[in-house]
Parts: structure tokens; C-alpha cells; sequence
């Protein structure tokens, strides 16, 4: 007999597991693929919703593919030990009841191909959709690879061979039903052989599935592969003894083949752990360790590469060795008694399965039945454990005032906190499913280097320089400056390319200004900043709509810390100078002004007409992609039209010479040229200021607004590009509009005819507004700003979905209600924060009727009764329930707001 090492050899197992998502289960099945030493696990309904790519705690990788609806049936799932990832090249999800992977090998690469067939009483067309699927992805492996199909395929072969001799051997069990005859045929016309008729077992080590009354059993659960490769596999065997509570028993095979590394290169970014730094020893330390790195380094020629590595040096020294880099690690929370009942399930398990008489299997069974739920009762407890134990960090949260931990926990207990690590695959312009990791970095790249590179103007705008400068310091950037700036800076913020967080300039400000000052000097000298000032990380996070389109996705970027402190001196010292040349109508990014301003004007507006019968014309523009299409060399000679001398303008534009961004770990890089940079404090003034030369070019010529005093009118209201134009004939409209337009594009700007909508009041036949002869879309009812704006000017609309957010948010919460360990100061604090922020957002402009009012009151006593944990048939008055929980009631808070 042939003796394989085992590095030879790669073992293969599949179960149906029934219910994976339930509590504790993946745990399980994870102790138990590793209990078995199995390199790939297939799951069958797993029952998981959505589509995705997940690490486990103890780092398995999980690849799922299940319904895309709310419903928890069927699902797929392929798990890979740890180390095994590697060699994955690519895995597609099919259906809730097909998925495949690519794995790469030393001498043959291997197609896995993991199934749920329906039942053998399912619905025919179900049935034959599976097939069809099945085909389909059979058709699409290389046809030089090692295919693998297994799963629970609902069919019995039996062990009659005749006519079939190609597709299965004589080993089967029981006789072949109508998905047998099914799974034969598909076998025999693709060259496939099952497994599980090659070798002959005991029956006990066949039979895969074990009816509930314990009686009956049937080989249903199938492993096939491709003739051509048919005896690399060695065997394929049932181990009776893994248990995760499941009727199915688990099925493993061994196959001659060696997984090998793709060799694919992943920059993994590793984080410095600035947490530590508020321990103050720790912090103490990591001071010193700068301040003496400084002083050894400062008779150095700081030229200006020599400056810039100077920080470098002396940050990425001192906190590798004071801070250490954090390591992401996900705490197990079953407990070693959960363990031990596991233990004890499974221990019944092998008595059931070896007891001979009917006698003892009948009381073994029931034996089991207890050991099961027993495990499901201990699982919930060690559950509820470790979120009361969150619930005792978010409550010492509250009282050191660390309000960033709260909401951190918050969203942890809630369960709403996976990332786009656990996205399905994308989809290409054609709708092409990429499947590969190389394929979707360059489909990623491809899309934001679309996003982030607008094409240029037509006709660029003529803009000429102010008459004269602002008064505004020109000098290099003095202590003091950079000392406000660093103190600005906010905590628990990721990083950028360099890997610097703002926490380790803050541990001493002083010291970080004398580091970095000699470094400004020079970038402000020579007007040229680092090479890792113009390198972006762009993250990426999920919006509505299917993951699998790169549309849904919006894209942030992480710049490096030292250049925000430089922007911060830089934009203080121009915003005081440049806001008072900004036009009244824009309240975006300006302070002392906010979206409840300009919601509240428009609102007014509303109802001043409404009551006077004054015809209205309201066009509500939207850009597209606003921020990133700004025509940079524009926005120069805007700067300079606005009086902001050459030295800054010089500065601002080197901070974008060369600018380029990749997209999370890629090392595929790509030059963004137009736009605003993400992320840089000094985009939002900037965007200001263009979005500014168009309004005054549009509105230059003439009043084509609504009369607001006796000598002025408004033209318009704006929140940075989130414009609402406003006119009172359908000529000027159309004509502003044109304007608009005209000089938006000018600057590289483009008004979206699809989300661009008008308002009208008070016309019978309003003629229609055009951009560029499409007419524009009609509505009764907009979200302005977040707030949904109604043609009759009342507030309904708005606050029943106000109550419909809030909802959704007081339900996600429900783990935080639950806990015992969280005060009622600390539960109400919560809901303050998340649940009536989110219900009164923009109340201070309702125009509310006496049932508003009551639909608000009930939404706040039942939600405040639900924290308090008062159910029917207790009863307390509201007066008293308010008082426990020190709230007031809602006329009283709306009315304050």
C-alpha cells in the first residue's frame, strides 16, 4: 500500500449543518473542523443571508452565498482552515444553494464546487433551475482542473451500478430515488464519478443523514469528482463522531493533492497601537524616547527630504518601540463549561450511534435531545454574558465621558458593524462577475480613477485676479499655529499612507511643533511637500443598492496627519479673511450656520407663499460627483480672484501636484487630478469658493429671485453644492437655471438630470424647466438637506420618516435594552444620542398638527416604558415614567429646539 505524508494529501469534508447562523454554532463547527485536522470545509444550509467573505476569531476564512432577501433558508458555505486562504484564487457565490471556489495546487489547481440540492419531494422546476445552475458552472471550470462537486445533493444512488458504471461504483446504500436518477445522469454526461460509491465501508461509515425518529438513514450528502482525476481521491468516509446538533453526519475525503500559495502580494498595514498612550506611564515614556531621538538627530542638515525623514524617523521609532502595533483579535466567547457540555452532546452522540438495541437507542436519543438543548440554554447564557460585559464597558465609558467608546460599543451590541470585508464580489461595466482578487483591485482602481478624474471643461471660465490680496500672513507657520492645529486634531482616526495617528503628535504638542516647524519652514520656502503628503488611502464604504455594483460605494481617504496640521494652519488663517467675502445664501461648512438654517428658510418660504398665493418655482440642482469634478486650474484663479495671495495659492497647489490614491491595501496607484482631496480640511472652503464664483456669476445680471425685503430679493439657498434656486416666473427660473449651467461648467461642475427636481406652488400648468433641452423631473415633495420638504408646506411626510428611522435605529439597539449590566442613566443616554437624534432631526421647522404631536409622545413614552422594562399589564402614568427616567415630554422638547 501507497504511504502519503501528509503533505501530500489535502483532507476535504462537507456537512449540512442546518442553522449556522444560530449562536455559538460557527464555533462548533470550527472545533470541529479542526478536531478532524480538514483543510476545506463545505457547509450546506447554512441559512446565512447575503453573500460575503468573513474571518473567523480563530482565523479560519468563511466564503457564503445565500438568499439576498431577509429569509433564512438554504444557503452554501465553503470554510478554509487557517494558512489555506492563501491558496484561494478565486471563489464565486451562485445562488443560495450553489457557490464555487479556485484553489491553487502544486501540480493541478482545484475547482470546488459547493452545493444544496432541494429536496427529493421539492418543486420539479426548483429542481431543474439547480441542474441548469450546476451545468452552467461545471461548463465554466478549466477543463484541466481537479473538479470537485460535494454537498447534501437530497439524493439516494443506491448500490445498483447497472448501466451506470461510468458515474458510480456498487458501494452505495439503499436504493436510488428521482434526485439519485438525477445526480447519475448529470455524473455520467459530465464524466464525474460519486465518491461515496467507490469504497467499501460499513454501512455506518455511508449513511450520511439520520431521520428525527432515529430509525431511518440514507446516504444523501454526495462528494463527486471528475473522471480524470478519479483516483486522486483515496477515500471518502462519514465520521460519525462530529456533532453540532445537526441529523447530518459529517463527510470527509482524502485527495492526493498538495495546496500551493497563489504568491499573491498583499500590503497588510499594520497600526500603531495609540491606545496605550493614555496610560500615562506609557505616554511618559514615549515622550522621552522623542524628545531624546530629536535632540540626537538635530544637529542633522535639514534639507528638505532630510526634514520630512527626520518625523518619519523619529515617530515610527519611538512608537514601535513604546506603543507596539495593534493586533486585531476577536474574543471567544463560549465558555470552557459550554466547552465540556459540548463535549458531553457529543459523547452521547457515539452512544447513540453504536447502541444496538432499539431499547437503548430510544434512551440515548432522548438522552441527546436533553444535551442539545441544555448546549442551545448554555449558549445563550454565555451570549448574554458577553454582551453584559460589553454593556459594563459602554457604562465605565459613560462615566469617564468617553463618548467615542460608547457609541463604539454601542454598535458592537447592536450587531450592525461588518465592514466591505465581508462584501461579495464585484461585477465589471458588462456585469461580468470578477472572481479573482486581481481582477477587482483593477476594477476598483479602474472605477475611482474614473470617479476621481473628471473630464475637463469645454470653455474654461474667464476669472481675473482680485484688485488687491486679503490680509493674510504669508510668513512661515509659527509655533503657536502648530501647537492649535495639533490640539485640534480628533482622536481614533485611521492613518495615512506614513502611518502616523494624530494621537502620537498630541501626547506633546509643544515638542511635536518644534519637530515639525523646521519641516514647514521648508515645504513653505520651496512650496513642494513630501512624497507621502500626496499618497491617499482610499477606504471603502458601502451605500445602498447591491455591494456587487461599484456605484453603491463611496470612496474616503486617508491623507497623512502631518499635512492636515499644515492645512489647519493654512486654512485658519485664510476662512476668517475669505468668509466675509462668501455670499449670504451659503451656509455649507461656515460657522454659525447648519442645514436646520436653511431647511427653516425654505420652509418659511413655503408657507409665506402658500398663504399669500404667491406662484413659486423651486429647482432643486444636484452635481455630479460635485466634489471630485472641480477644474483645478479654475479653482486656482478663483483663489486668486478672491484676493488670497500667490505664496498660499503656491502652497494650496502643491499639496495637489502629484497627488495620487490607492485603493485599500492595492499597491495599484493612480493620479487624481480633478477635484477637491478627500479628507483635506481645506476642501471644504475651496469647494466654497467655487461654488461661490458660480452663484455670483449666475446672479450677477439681474434679480430673478423672490422679493425677501422692500430692496432685495433671495436668488437662491445653498449648503456647499446642495442648491435650491428660487424664482417666481417660469423666465427667470429657466433662465438661472441656464446660467447655472453655463458657469458651472466653466469650473467642471455638471447638473445631474436625473436627481436635479422642481417645485412648484400655486401654478396650475407649470411649464417645464430645462437643462440643455431635457426637461427637468416634477415633485410634490423633496428631502432637502435630510428633511423631506412638501409642496403644501405641512410636515407629515417628514415626520413619519423621522418615526420610521428612529424605529429601525431603537430596534438595532435591542441587545443595549436587553442587558442587565447597563444603568438607566447609561440606556437613556443612548437613547438620546442615537434614537431622538435621529427622530427630531429638523423638528425645529415642523409645521405640526395635534397628531404629529401624539404620534411623537407615544413613540417616546413606549420606547422610554420598553428601557424601563415595564410591560402590560403594569401600569404607570407618562408624568411618572418621565420622572424616572429624568426626560421631558416631547411638546416640551420640541418646543425648546
Amino acid at each position: 500500500m501507497e504511504v502519503l505524508s501528509a503533505k501530500t494529501k489535502t483532507r476535504f469534508g462537507f456537512w449540512n449543518v442546518r442553522t449556522m447562523y444560530e449562536m455559538g454554532k460557527l464555533a462548533q463547527i470550527m472545533a470541529e473542523m479542526r478536531r478532524y485536522s480538514l483543510h476545506i470545509l463545505g457547509v450546506s444550509e447554512s441559512r446565512w443571508t447575503g453573500s460575503g467573505k468573513m474571518k473567523t476569531s480563530t482565523a479560519e476564512t468563511v466564503l457564503y452565498s445565500g438568499r439576498e432577501d431577509d429569509q433564512h433558508h438554504e444557503g452554501v458555505a465553503i470554510i478554509l482552515r487557517r494558512g489555506t486562504e492563501k491558496s484561494l484564487m478565486q471563489w464565486k457565490p451562485v445562488s443560495s444553494r450553489l457557490m464555487s471556489d479556485r484553489m491553487r495546487g502544486r501540480h493541478v489547481n482545484i475547482t470546488l464546487i459547493q452545493c444544496y440540492a432541494p429536496t427529493n419531494d421539492g418543486d420539479e422546476e426548483a429542481k431543474d433551475v439547480f441542474y441548469e445552475q450546476l451545468q452552467s458552472e461545471l461548463e465554466t471550470a478549466p477543463r484541466h482542473d481537479l473538479i470537485v462537486i460535494m454537498g447534501d445533493l437530497n439524493a439516494k444512488v443506491g448500490s445498483n451500478n447497472t448501466h451506470h458504471d461510468r458515474a458510480m461504483r456498487s458501494h452505495g446504500c439503499g436504493a436510488m430515488n428521482d434526485n439519485g436518477e438525477r445526480l447519475v445522469e448529470f455524473c455520467t454526461l459530465n464524466n464525474m464519478v460519486i465518491g461515496g460509491t467507490l469504497f467499501p465501508h460499513l454501512d455506518i461509515h455511508k449513511l450520511t443523514w439520520c431521520s428525527p425518529n432515529g430509525r431511518d438513514k440514507n446516504q444523501i450528502d454526495h462528494l463527486m469528482i471528475n473522471g480524470t482525476w478519479r483516483r486522486s481521491l483515496l477515500d471518502v468516509k462519514v465520521k460519525r463522531g462530529a456533532d453540532v446538533g445537526s441529523d447530518h453526519h459529517l463527510v470527509t475525503a482524502l485527495i492526493r493533492l498538495k495546496l500551493q500559495s497563489t504568491d499573491r502580494k498583499t500590503t497588510m498595514r499594520k497600526h500603531f497601537d495609540v491606545s496605550r498612550l493614555r496610560d500615562t506611564k506609557v505616554k511618559a515614556v514615549f515622550v522621552v524616547q522623542v524628545r531624546n531621538r530629536f535632540q540626537a538627530l538635530q544637529a542633522l542638515d535639514e534639507e528638505a527630504g532630510r526634514a520630512d525623514e527626520t518625523v518619519a524617523s523619529l515617530y515610527s521609532k519611538s512608537s514601535e518601540a513604546c506603543v507596539g502595533y495593534k493586533w486585531k483579535k476577536k474574543k471567544e466567547w463560549l465558555t470552557e463549561n459550554t466547552w465540556k457540555a459540548i463535549d458531553e452532546r457529543r459523547n452521547l452522540k457515539k452512544k447513540l450511534t453504536e447502541a444496538k438495541s432499539g431499547r437503548l437507542q430510544e434512551r440515548y436519543l432522548q438522552q441527546y435531545r436533553e444535551a442539545n438543548k441544555t448546549v442551545k440554554r448554555m449558549v445563550r447564557a454565555d451570549k448574554r454574558a458577553f454582551m453584559d460585559n460589553l454593556a459594563t464597558q459602554a457604562e465605565d465609558a459613560v462615566d469617564r465621558g468617553e463618548q467615542g467608546t460608547l457609541f463604539r460599543i454601542t454598535k458592537a451590541l447592536s450587531g450592525k458593524h461588518h465592514g466591505s470585508a465581508s462584501a461579495p464580489p464585484i461585477k465589471d461595466k458588462q456585469g461580468r462577475l470578477l472572481t479573482t482578487e486581481n481582477e477587482q483591485e483593477a476594477c476598483w482602481a479602474e472605477h475611482f480613477q474614473e470617479v476621481l478624474n473628471r473630464p475637463p471643461p469645454e470653455e474654461e471660465a474667464d476669472i481675473q485676479d482680485a484688485s488687491a490680496d486679503l490680509d493674510i500672513n504669508t510668513d512661515p507657520p509659527g509655533k503657536e499655529e502648530i501647537v492649535t492645529a495639533i490640539r485640534s486634531l480628533k482622536n481614533r482616526k485611521a492613518p495615512g499612507y506614513d502611518n502616523f495617528n494624530a494621537e502620537l503628535f498630541k501626547a506633546d504638542p509643544d515638542l511635536a511643533a518644534t519637530i515639525l516647524q523646521p519641516l514647514f519652514r521648508t515645504i513653505w520656502e520651496r512650496k513642494q511637500v513630501p512624497d507621502d503628503w500626496n499618497k491617499g488611502i482610499i477606504v471603502k464604504i458601502p451605500k445602498k443598492g447591491a455591494l456587487s455594483d461599484c456605484n453603491n460605494w463611496r470612496g474616503i481617504t486617508l491623507l497623512s496627519v502631518p499635512s492636515k496640521i499644515l492645512a489647519k494652519v493654512i486654512i485658519q488663517r485664510i476662512s476668517d479673511a475669505v468668509d466675509k467675502s462668501l455670499r449670504n445664501e451659503q451656509a455649507g461648512f461656515r460657522r454659525g450656520r447648519g442645514c436646520i438654517d436653511q431647511i427653516f428658510a425654505l420652509c418659511n418660504i413655503i408657507e409665506q407663499c402658500t398663504e399669500w398665493q404667491r406662484q413659486l418655482y423651486i429647482n432643486f440642482v444636484d452635481f455630479e460627483k460635485a466634489f471630485d469634478s472641480i477644474h483645478r486650474d479654475s479653482l486656482w484663479r478663483i483663489l486668486r480672484a478672491y484676493g488670497i495671495p500667490d505664496q498660499i495659492v503656491e502652497l494650496i497647489k502643491s499639496f495637489y501636484t502629484n497627488f495620487s490614491c490607492s485603493v485599500g491595501n492595492s499597491d495599484v496607484r493612480f493620479e487624481v487630478k480633478t477635484g477637491v482631496r478627500q479628507g483635506c480640511v481645506m476642501s471644504a472652503l475651496l469647494f466654497n469658493l467655487a461654488i461661490d464664483w458660480v452663484m455670483r456669476r449666475t446672479t450677477e445680471d439681474g434679480a430673478r429671485g423672490i422679493r425677501s425685503t422692500l430692496f432685495s430679493s433671495l436668488e437662491d439657498l445653498d449648503f456647499a453644492d446642495d442648491l435650491a434656486l428660487l424664482s417666481h416666473t417660469h423666465q427667470h427660473m429657466q433662465e438661472k437655471t441656464n446660467r447655472l449651467n453655463t458657469f458651472a461648467r466653466q469650473v467642471g461642475l455638471k447638473i445631474s438630470q436625473r436627481k436635479t427636481e422642481v417645485m412648484t406652488l400655486n401654478i396650475d400648468s407649470p411649464a417645464p424647466v430645462k437643462v440643455d433641452g431635457k426637461e427637468l423631473p416634477t415633485t410634490k415633495s423633496f428631502t432637502y438637506l435630510g428633511s423631506i420638504v412638501r409642496q403644501d408646506g405641512g410636515a407629515g411626510n417628514d415626520i413619519q420618516s423621522r418615526l420610521n428611522k428612529a424605529r429601525t435605529v431603537f430596534m438595532t439597539l435591542n441587545n443595549v435594552w436587553r442587558s442587565s449590566q447597563n444603568s438607566v442613566h447609561t440606556k437613556v443616554r443612548i437613547y438620546q444620542s442615537c434614537v431622538l437624534s435621529a427622530l427630531l432631526y429638523g423638528s425645529e421647522c415642523w409645521r405640526m398638527t395635534e397628531g404629529d404631536l401624539n404620534k411623537l409622545s407615544t413613540f417616546h413614552t413606549t420606547s422610554l416604558r420598553k428601557i424601563l422594562r415595564i410591560f402590560w399589564p403594569r401600569k404607570i402614568s407618562n408624568h411618572d415614567l418621565l420622572q424616572r427616567c429624568k426626560q421631558e415630554d416631547m411638546d416640551t422638547i420640541i418646543t425648546r429646539r
